[in-house]
């Protein structure tokens, strides 16, 4: 079946595409920013117009790699909702990851007759969701809690980088200041990717201190802050 082949392996592309552009990019250096709407809805309506595809064409066997994939795409959509963390209170974001889900779970269902492996994946995605529903409660707990105001920039002699005094307030909790370094024009765009490098943090101080920072650039390579040198 080259055409279910085929299929299956652009949806693969399609749910692997975000985590793995992510922690490719973490792992570089990278953060990365993306239209969360356009994706998720982009994705989803691949999903559903090859679901249909499928179900019209009556195509009922699969080889074992299709079979492999069929049990991975459930898997693979739940773990996109993990991606769409900061994006949770976008109605339509949710609804178009849960309809790749819906089409993955009707493929799984369609392809492997095993009923144990179908409760197997299903377990699998019945876990994953738990935790993400933890992970989301979390980070809706803490999110509102700090508030990061940049309060100063200085460029560097070249304008290549840039030191950026950040304030943090944690309300009843305190605060923090932090120095950071970033580097000027190192945004990259591959659509629908656009990839910025990492700031670099090099000082971390009490919270209200940015008023008495004396910060300056030694050199382009060199930030002196309150008399201490820092190498970026």
């Amino acid at each position: 079946m080259k055409k279910l082949s085929s299929i299956t392996c652009i949806l693969t592309f399609l749910y692997l595409l975000l985590p793995v552009t992510v922690l490719t990019a973490g792992f570089l250096g990278y953060d990365v920013v993306f239209n969360p709407l356009f994706l998720s809805l982009f994705t989803s309506l691949i999903s559903l117009f090859f679901t249909v595809i499928i179900c019209v064409k009556k195509i009922y066997s699969a080889n074992k790699f299709e079979k492999v994939i069929s049990f991975s795409l459930p898997i693979l959509a739940v773990v996109n909702l993990f991606f769409y963390i900061p994006f949770n209170g976008e109605p339509f974001v949710l609804i178009s990851i849960i309809a790749n889900i819906i089409c993955s779970v009707i493929l799984l269902f369609k392809f492997i007759p095993s009923i144990a492996v179908r409760f197997t994946d299903v377990g699998i995605c019945a876990g994953l969701f738990i935790l993400y529903l933890w992970a989301l409660m979390i980070v809706s707990l803490f999110s509102g809690i700090a508030v990061e105001t940049p309060v100063k920039t200085i460029p560097s002699p070249n304008e290549e980088y840039s030191a950026v005094v950040i304030s943090r307030d944690e309300g009843a909790l305190g605060g923090s200041t932090y120095v950071e370094i970033s580097q000027n024009n190192s945004e990259i765009r591959i659509f629908p990717f656009k990839f910025q490098k990492r700031p670099n943090r090099i000082y971390a101080g009490d919270y209200g201190t940015h008023e008495n920072l004396v910060i300056y650039w030694k050199d382009d390579n060199c930030v002196v802050i309150s008399g201490k040198e820092y190498k970026i």
